[in-house]
């Protein structure tokens, strides 16, 4: 008796579910890990390679950008460029992935991954380090230089400015406390060595002459307890930098305050929240 037989039929491609493709694999490892993880997984070393190298490199340098145009009104520009170049960049080796052709792709081992995992978290250590020696972050804690910084606000500072010069009068800059050098300050500086100067309610004399300075309004400014404070703003002009001051109705004003001589090779400041501030005026007598 006749009976049909039952023939199979043997593809040349991969059966499907028996070899999972290792693209999605990569998508995540490209999402979560250093630059170029994704491509080392499909084994593409030498893409792999070129996005670990090129995009902390392309972020140090958008840092030393950002450093260029420290004096431009265009600063907030080229930050936020560098923000976003870096997000780019981080989509951009994820579609890289996306479109590594399936021939030639090849599954590298875990163990590998893991390795070039290390390799990538050194480098992209390496280049934050780099990045935090140009530009160091810090957050305002207090309201001594309100209203230029509020409680809060987050800023960098150029590690460098000073390699070639020192300070300028008007100038905000970080500093190491006098009295404990493991806490760090901000203030305005005022004052130079060798000048001499006074504070009279709040407002500084330098060598005789004083701060030309012009009255805004009134205002009303947070302060780290939750707790505003109301007074007067007044815009400050010296040696060519503009800035507002602060003047709190709740403290009363200190009168004459000095006269105080700057040392040599030191600075002397003040905080912009004149009635809030603890700065020279209270440190050795004013003598720093």
């Amino acid at each position: 008796m006749w009976s049909p037989s039952v023939s199979a039929e043997v593809t040349a491609g991969p059966i499907e579910g028996a070899n999972p493709s290792p693209r999605q694999p990569s998508k995540i490892l490209a999402l979560i890990g250093p630059f170029g993880l994704g491509h080392f997984y499909l084994g593409q070393t030498r893409r792999a390679v070129l996005w670990l190298v090129l995009a902390p490199a392309a972020s140090l340098l958008g840092a030393l950008v950002v450093l260029a145009f420290e004096d431009s009104p265009n600063l907030g520009v080229a930050f936020a460029t560098w923000i976003v170049g870096v997000v780019v960049a981080w989509l951009l080796v994820i579609v890289d992935v996306a479109f590594v052709r399936a021939a030639r792709m090849r599954r590298t081992s875990w163990l590998k991954v893991a390795f070039f995992w290390i390799v990538g978290i050194v480098v992209v250590g390496a280049a934050r380090v780099a990045i935090r020696v140009l530009l160091t972050p810090y957050k305002i804690p207090a309201r001594s230089m309100q209203p230029t910084l509020l409680v809060g606000d987050h800023f960098f500072t150029n590690k460098f400015a000073f390699h070639s010069r020192g300070p300028k009068r008007g100038e905000v800059i970080v500093f190491r406390f006098p009295g404990d050098p493991s806490y760090d300050f901000v203030k305005r500086t005022i004052a130079l060595g060798g000048d001499s100067l006074e504070v009279k309610n709040g407002h500084p004399w330098i060598n005789g002459w004083e701060v030309p300075s012009c009255t805004i309004g009134k205002a009303e400014l947070p302060s780290a307890d939750g707790v505003s404070e109301l007074g007067e703003v007044r815009l400050e002009f010296l040696d060519g930098e503009a800035y507002l001051t602060f003047f709190a109705d709740d403290v009363s004003q200190s009168g004459l305050e000095g006269p105080y001589v700057v040392a040599p090779n030191e600075v002397w400041v003040l905080g912009d929240n004149r009635n809030n501030s603890r700065d020279s005026r209270y440190w050795f007598d004013g003598s720093v």
